[in-house]
């Protein structure tokens, strides 16, 4: 074939976790396939290696500055040029917006993907209409925009930033679901356990999640454990410290696990997983593990989330930004029967394999670039 394909990302680490299988789908329909992702993160920059592509690391400052992102934009130009990619596909902010201006400039088919807007449509302040406006902008030129739920896309739409015609949603990012998968029949733990897995970050609830703990125990609610995993990223402006943390822990509101490169046995200790985000999600990755998995969630009424949870069926909704109703809706998980939560995470398994399972994601891609009429079966594109 000798076509070549970029995948230009924000992160390594995201890179690697979220869309590495799509990566090596291509490798296996005979791509020469490139990551251009920023360091650190070597460990995940030699796991994308070991799949045969190419991991080109660049420098990239996370927050907006004229001289800053004109110095990107150059450098994705002087990369495209250079290599002469066949496509490129780009994710996040900035690698959409420059990326997708480098490779028009360079005469190169591109697609963006949006997963998630983050506070871009939350917030009202001069950055914010800085995005869109370059969003506006910038999506002129891909061949196709994708975002990963109906919110996204009806906020796209409304707000006039891409054509309709060229606008669409993929489904998430997939999730293995040979992988995720239980190991043994769920069994209530006693006490209940709760789980969060994501950034320590304000906007996704993480201080809401310890505040409700706070109203559970004054209520006499003690017979639960709230675990918070995941990572305490000092590149975000949002994150909480690990002084706040740790007081919440001696106040007996939460256990904090830190970071773990599987995250399967602690999905597996846990009844319940937690993610009342405020946030701009895309289709939140925890909550589609989870219901792999076969475990209920409780969720915010959140962009994104709505997509994965259907309330009573595979979890519970509650309240954005109302630590009561989290509350209440906590103590109603605890209250249900384990055949109950049982059924709830069986539907959760079965939705995920409907609607996100990494197959079905695969296929979107391969449909976008005329591969999908080759007569190779599925299991082809995932060796």
């Amino acid at each position: 074939m000798n076509k070549s394909i970029f995948f230009v990302d924000n992160s390594t680490r995201c890179f690697y976790i979220f869309r590495l299988a799509v990566a090596k789908a291509f490798i296996n329909m005979g791509y020469k396939v490139y990551v251009m992702s920023p360091p650190p993160y070597e460990y995940y920059s030699e796991r994308i290696k070991e799949t045969g592509a190419i991991h080109i690391p660049y420098k990239m400052n996370g927050k907006f500055s004229p001289l800053g992102d004109l110095k990107l934009l150059i450098k994705y130009w002087q990369l495209y040029k250079k290599y002469k990619p066949d496509f490129v596909i780009h994710y996040t902010i900035k690698p959409n917006i420059y990326g997708s201006i480098a490779a028009k400039i360079n005469s190169i088919s591109s697609v963006s993907v949006v997963p998630g807007t983050g506070s871009v449509f939350q917030k009202k302040g001069l950055v914010s209409r800085i995005v869109v406006g370059l969003y506006k902008l910038a999506f002129k030129y891909p061949r196709k925009v994708w975002v990963l739920n109906e919110d996204d896309y009806s906020a796209f739409l409304s707000r006039n930033i891409v054509e309709k015609e060229r606008l669409d949603i993929l489904p998430g990012e997939g999730v293995d679901t040979t992988y995720y998968k239980s190991v043994s029949i769920y069994k209530r733990h006693s006490p209940f356990v709760f789980l969060y897995m994501g950034r320590m970050l304000r906007e996704k609830g993480v201080e809401y999640i310890a505040q409700a703990s706070k109203i559970l125990r004054k209520k006499g609610v003690n017979d639960f454990e709230i675990h918070l995993l995941g990572l305490v990223d000092g590149l975000s402006k949002d994150v909480i410290s690990m002084e706040e943390i740790k007081g919440w822990e001696q106040e007996g509101l939460v256990r904090f696990l830190g970071s773990v490169p599987d995250v399967r046995k602690n999905i597996e200790d846990a009844d319940c997983v937690l993610l009342p985000t405020f946030y701009g999600e895309g289709v939140p990755r925890s909550l589609m593990e989870a219901c792999a998995m076969e475990r209920a969630v409780l969720a915010s009424d959140n962009v994104g989330c709505r997509d994965v949870v259907e309330d009573m069926y595979n979890g519970i909704l509650c309240k954005s930004q109302d630590v009561d109703d989290l509350a209440d809706k906590m103590e109603y998980m605890m209250s249900l029967p384990e055949e109950k939560l049982n059924v709830m995470g069986l539907n959760g398994r079965k939705k995920v394999k409907e609607c996100f399972r990494e197959e079905v994601i695969i296929q979107r891609y391969l449909e976008e670039f005329n591969l999908v009429d080759v007569g190779i079966h599925s299991d082809f594109f995932l060796k």
